[in-house]
């Protein structure tokens, strides 16, 4: 067995060679144990280099830890397995080349130069304003769905479902027993990424106001048991400018708040920069205004930021 690792990039290729397994693999956060059968590899991981049989990759049975992407390599099955985690927070592209999987966490890292363009992908863009799995922009290069795996090996290659939601509405729990029990898994959310990370710096929060940001933000202070660093960006029409909204949740919750105002000709240079960091199109216009606050935060020492997306429509009022 092989084993290489070279430039930190995310890209990698897989391949069952008679006895044995060659892999090479670029990446700065990956967990790898070597097993009976082969070998297995978290991309994204925590903790990195090779681990115990109780380091944190996940067992077969199921998906990934959130936040990470595995490949597994069975020399006795002869067979190589791509999989994500139950909100395909790492993501995974691949393609195929005979036995050989390549895959990274950019569909642009792997096309060859003579790949054309996948015209169905462009029309899904078109219509929806993103490309969703398991097609990407570039003919022949796939990208892995949430909680799916791929499996390749001698009976062929098939992509299944590891994991799906489960509701179940019956529940003896009172209204304020369920609103307690919310209110600490937020926490404990908001808590496990309240770290800075290897740099040890300040987290901070995006805040627009709404009841996402908010939330999240004024979380962080009682998690974190100081003012955290929140971020917000206006704009000069009054109908998009939400600054007096946030403004209230940083005095509610007594943030270190920071906020700029952007002009049209300021969102129209930050295009190409946008552009060049996703790996495919993607139209949703608020990655512009998200790019800036970004850009914010880091001129305040700021590399981590927290937000809120998706949750007012079940959030309790």
């Amino acid at each position: 067995m092989r084993l290489q690792r070279s430039a930190p990039s995310e890209l990698g290729i897989a391949t069952v060679e008679g006895p044995g397994v060659h892999l090479a693999f670029n990446t700065t956060r990956a967990a790898w144990r070597l097993t009976a059968h082969g070998i297995e590899l978290a991309l994204g991981a925590s903790t990195t280099g090779e681990v115990a049989n109780d380091g944190p990759l996940s067992d077969e049975s199921g998906p990934p830890h959130s936040g990470t992407s595995h490949l597994r390599i069975d020399l006795a099955e002869r067979s190589i397995s791509l999989s994500t985690c139950r909100f395909g927070v790492r993501p995974i592209c691949f393609r195929l080349e005979g036995s050989a999987v390549v895959f990274s966490d950019r569909a642009d890292a792997m096309p060859p130069d003579d790949t054309e363009l996948d015209l169905q992908a462009l029309y899904h863009y078109v219509y929806f304003h993103v490309i969703p799995a398991p097609r990407t922009i570039f003919a022949g290069v796939h990208r892995l769905d949430a909680a799916h795996r791929l499996l390749v090996g001698p009976e062929g290659t098939k992509v299944a479902r590891t994991w799906s939601p489960t509701f179940e509405t019956a529940s003896r729990t009172s209204l304020a027993e369920q609103k307690s029990r919310f209110k600490d898994i937020l926490a404990r959310s908001v808590g496990n990424c309240a770290d800075g990370g290897a740099d040890g710096g300040a987290v901070g929060a995006f805040l627009s106001g709404g009841t996402d940001s908010s939330t999240v933000a004024g979380m962080l202070r009682q998690v974190t048991k100081q003012r955290p660093p929140t971020f917000s960006i206006g704009f000069e029409d009054e109908s998009y400018d939400e600054i007096r909204y946030a403004r209230i949740a940083a005095r509610h919750f007594g943030t270190d708040h920071h906020e700029h105002y952007v002009t049209p000709d300021h969102l129209v240079e930050k295009i190409p920069l946008v552009a060049a960091y996703y790996d495919q199109p993607f139209g949703n216009s608020s990655a512009l205004p998200a790019f800036c606050c970004a850009e914010l935060a880091r001129a305040h020492g700021v590399r981590k930021l927290l937000a809120g997306d998706g949750g007012s429509p079940r959030a309790p009022r």
